[in-house]
């Protein structure tokens, strides 16, 4: 059933792995990175996926964190295997 799978968080920032569904009816991982924050005239818990400069190294290492936990499910089984893909280049299918 498509929904989160797990969360990595440090502070305000997260990394969530979704469980989606393909239109083949087939399901991937997905990751959403987000900051939570609380909004000043609401009070309320928001998301975004606005990020200062100061919050990008935990970004990295959540988003790294996410990579692994993925490439470890593919190797015992789970998922197709995350692939790096270095920009400007198209990957090959």
């Amino acid at each position: 059933m498509p929904g989160p799978v797990m969360r990595f968080r440090s502070g305000a920032i997260s990394a969530t792995v979704w469980e989606r569904l393909g239109k083949d009816g087939q399901s991937y991982p997905s990751v959403k990175l987000t900051r939570s924050h609380r909004d000043k005239q609401t009070q309320e818990w928001r998301e975004s996926s606005d990020f200062n400069v100061n919050d990008l190294p935990v970004v990295a290492i959540l988003a790294r964190k996410a990579f692994e936990a993925l490439a470890l499910d593919h190797a015992a089984g789970g998922h197709p295997e995350p692939s790096v893909e270095k920009p400007g280049r198209k990957r090959r299918t």
